[in-house]
């Protein structure tokens, strides 16, 4: 894959976001040389489409677009952004773009230059939380990955809201995804140590969380269990089968 003709996608999953149009004006800043087009899935019950639309007329930027997504999650709204996209190297990114942007080029090397198809970020623990609950579950879902459902000690964060794939690769990871919420990153990552591909783990510093957290602490405890488990169960069942990419190395 030549780096210079490179086309990348980008999926930003959006819920009420009042900042939008200054996180997209960041953005579109960090990627204008590239080829590129950003696909919005929304799940709001305030304004933001009307917000992200105004920004697209008023910058004349017309790579932008906007998906209703079905207000099922994180993962709902990443399968139906998949459907909607089309570049060599597809990126999801948090609507608030913690991650500084300048990680970007860098992913893409991983992808273009040195072979890998998947391309996550990853946080330290020294990253604050705004309460001591989100801290305890994080070390939970952290010890629970490693002993439950990878049986290695490979990844030191699954749910950093910042990653790559190489486009042929997260076609064929979500075509075998069955998670819509949030343990979406980590059934992507099961499917593809499932089937062989090469995934790079970069360490990133995030910024400070500024907007309030979108997390429903209570539904994640409830309902993140039960994903994770199936994950584990489809796993020993071979529902996410053997790609074809993992026999083979990229071009």
């Amino acid at each position: 894959m030549d780096s210079r003709n490179i086309k990348l996608a980008i999926i930003i999953p959006t819920l009420n976001e009042k900042d939008i149009c200054c996180c997209l004006e960041e953005l579109v800043s960090s990627i204008r040389d590239c080829e590129y087009e950003v696909v919005i899935v929304d799940d709001s019950t305030d304004d933001t489409v009307q917000r992200i639309e105004d920004y697209k007329i008023n910058s004349g930027n017309t790579r932008i677009s906007v998906i209703k997504g079905k207000g099922e999650g994180l993962g709902s709204a990443i399968r139906e952004g998949s459907s909607a996209v089309d570049g060599d190297i597809i990126f999801y990114m948090d609507a608030d773009m913690r991650i500084p942007l300048e990680n970007i080029e860098k992913f893409v090397s991983f992808i273009s230059d040195e072979g890998y198809q998947i391309v996550v970020a990853e946080r330290s623990f020294r990253v604050s939380y705004r309460s001591p609950l989100r801290l305890v579950l994080s070390i939970g879902l952290f010890i629970i990955q490693r002993v439950f459902v990878f049986n290695s000690s490979q990844f030191h964060d699954t749910q950093c809201g910042f990653r790559a794939y190489k486009s042929d690769a997260f076609k064929q990871i979500v075509d075998k995804q069955r998670v819509n919420g949030g343990m979406y990153t980590l059934e992507h990552l099961y499917i593809a140590r499932k089937n062989g591909m090469r995934i790079a783990r970069v360490h990133v510093y995030p910024q400070n969380e500024i907007r309030k957290s979108k997390i429903k602490v209570l539904s994640c405890m409830l309902k993140d269990p039960v994903d994770i488990v199936r994950i584990k169960v489809n796993g020993l069942l071979g529902r996410y089968g053997r790609c074809l990419l993992a026999d083979r190395h990229l071009s």
